[in-house]
């Protein structure tokens, strides 16, 4: 027995029904009620299938209504629908009967503006963009080697397989430690920041893949919380942001120190290094193996055609082509001291020429004398040393004279 309160007709089913003949009374019942209706919503996981049909869900700070736009109608749309904006989508209530769950079958759909969750995203993505925490200067390196990773992801999801088996099959010597962790809900950043503080209290690993596969907008939306954004751009080990498909952002992916389209490549990358290494080695190994190879063959077939004849052919011409480098060894050395002796030479008599100008007996030939004290034999250097009836001697290039100084005459400062 089921009762329908309100607005809805009584419906009273003495008899037991099936699911089936339930769910077709409900879908009548909300499509006679609601056959034309508008709804203000958000537009979240927009996604047009292969069939040409638009699924999404439209929603608020407090519900979800999931929603269809048949391929028919979807010329009538005047913008690119995408999530986060908002819109006024009318149409009518029905039923999905295979899966029991009430949708808006959309007719019409008109851009109303910005969502508020997408809006709080932005706004949160600009305060912190401008406290520095996206700066690119601040991006710490990720290790080409890593010999261990820390991962924090969800124990029973996908990602952790993906990770774990990337890992193995490119760089098997790399230790993988895991940190489990829920990956949506409103426990979720809390959970994730102990972890990723307990990764760089114990320096666990020498990077942290944060790995999370796909989902809606909503799923997500635990790696744009503020306090786990901040973490991640504070950690003192390098994150990798592999958080969702390529198409899906959120903040922390612009916080860490490196972003990654999905958990599988994001262990593509910390192991590219090593892979590649791996790769250039076995290929060094091919190269050096067939050199090897090669030049064995070349000396057996040296050996099985080397006679007498040849052997003396081949040393005459060694001979002549070393005498031919020495003889030119020989004629650079001798042309290098011509040139040294040279130089010297040209050297030493500039400096001859130098010192000889300097002779005081050249300097005294001029006309100069060496005045000095007759008693201290000290030169006299200035008019004021000398004093009335002092004896001096005056020293010529071709002789000495002694002179007594009458009288003194000089320029007052």
């Amino acid at each position: 027995m089921i009762f329908f309160y309100g607005s809805f007709s009584i419906l009273l089913f003495m008899n037991p029904i099936t699911v089936s003949e339930l769910t077709v009374e409900i879908r009548n019942l909300l499509e006679t009620k609601y056959q034309k209706i508008s709804v203000i919503g958000e537009i979240s996981n927009w996604k047009i299938s292969p069939s040409g049909h638009a699924y999404c869900s439209l929603k608020d700070d407090k519900a979800l209504l999931q929603a269809v736009m048949f391929r028919n109608r979807l010329f009538s749309i005047q913008f690119n629908p995408h999530d986060g904006l908002k819109v006024i989508a009318t149409g009518t209530i029905s039923v999905y009967e295979q899966r029991g769950q009430y949708q808006l079958i959309i007719d019409s759909l008109v851009q109303y503006g910005i969502g508020s969750l997408q809006n709080e995203f932005l706004e949160l993505k600009k305060k912190l963009a401008a406290e520095g925490l996206f700066d690119l200067d601040k991006k710490k390196p990720i290790p080409e080697f890593p010999t261990s990773v820390v991962v924090i992801t969800s124990p029973r999801g996908a990602a952790v397989h993906d990770v774990i088996n990337t890992l193995q099959r490119r760089a098997p010597h790399c230790l993988i430690r895991i940190l489990p962790a829920r990956m949506q809900g409103t426990e979720a950043p809390d959970e994730i920041i102990q972890k990723i503080h307990y990764a760089n209290k114990h320096k666990l690993g020498d990077v942290i893949i944060l790995a999370r596969g796909g989902g809606s907008s909503e799923d997500l939306s635990a790696f744009s919380n503020e306090a786990l954004v901040k973490t991640v751009a504070a950690s003192s080990l390098p994150i990798i942001s592999a958080v969702g498909h390529e198409t899906d952002w959120t903040l922390c992916d612009f916080a860490a120190d490196l972003r990654a389209p999905t958990p599988t490549a994001a262990a593509e990358l910390v192991s590219t290094s090593t892979a590649s290494i791996l790769e250039r080695l076995n290929n060094a190994r091919y190269t050096c193996i067939t050199a090897i190879n090669s030049k064995i063959q070349a000396l057996r077939r040296s050996f099985d055609k080397a006679n007498a004849e040849t052997m003396k052919l081949r040393i005459l011409r060694l001979y002549e082509a070393y005498s031919q480098r020495l003889d030119y060894a020989t004629t650079v050395c001798l042309h290098s001291i011509e040139t040294i002796y040279s130089n010297t030479i040209g050297r030493f008599k500039t400096a001859v020429a130098v010192i000889e100008s300097a002779n005081p007996e050249l300097i005294l030939s001029r006309g100069y004398a060496i005045i000095k004290h007759k008693k201290t034999k000290t030169p006299v250097t200035s008019a004021k040393e000398i004093k009335p009836h002092d004896i001096l001697e005056l020293q010529f290039h071709d002789g000495v004279i002694t002179a007594c100084a009458e009288e003194t005459s000089y320029e007052k400062d």
